[in-house]
């Protein structure tokens, strides 16, 4: 009995789409460096995480997009916006506040 998934080609597929779901978290979260350019870059993003998909699912010569391939993408997205994506903003936060951080100047 398998356990998640009937075939081997199916657990390769899902973990072949998770860092398509990583890619669509960071450039979501990343769209703030866009400002009014924000919507744009999001439908961008979304359109590069669908063909991603669709080639994805030739390759794995299955009759389209199944369920699966949908909860990978969500839990790549996941993965980075409760993992990744917060350490990657805790070091930005740290590198802003030195950068601001005034120097102390000595007179001699």
């Amino acid at each position: 009995m398998k356990l998640f998934f009937e075939t081997a080609m199916q657990a390769r597929v899902f973990l072949a789409a998770l860092p398509i779901g990583l890619m669509l978290g960071l450039c979501l979260d990343m769209g703030k460096l866009f400002g009014k350019a924000r919507p744009a870059a999001d439908i961008l993003a979304m359109l590069l995480g669908a063909a991603g998909l669709i080639v994805l699912s030739m390759l794995s010569l299955e009759n389209g997009l199944q369920l699966y391939h949908l909860l990978a993408v969500a839990m790549g997205m996941l993965l980075y916006l409760c993992g990744v994506g917060r350490l990657f903003r805790y070091v930005a936060r740290k590198m802003n506040r030195r950068k601001n951080k005034p120097r102390q100047e000595t007179s001699p």
